[in-house]
């Protein structure tokens, strides 16, 4: 599913890659993760699934 977030992510993987050197795609998904923020967002349509919130502020 595509969506407005598609490019936000992209934008924060962008970055981070910038920052860090990652040796797979998996890692740039495991810190993608790791500052995500977990079970903030819920919608009857995303019921059960993990939603997470890509938020890359200064406070990062």
């Amino acid at each position: 599913m595509c969506s407005m977030a598609n490019p936000h992510v992209t934008g924060i993987a962008a970055m981070l890659m910038s920052e860090f050197e990652f040796g797979s795609a998996n890692e740039v998904y495991e810190a993608l993760m790791s500052i995500a923020t977990h079970d903030t967002l819920d919608s009857p349509k995303d019921h059960g699934r993990d939603v997470v919130l890509a938020y890359n502020g200064a406070d990062r």
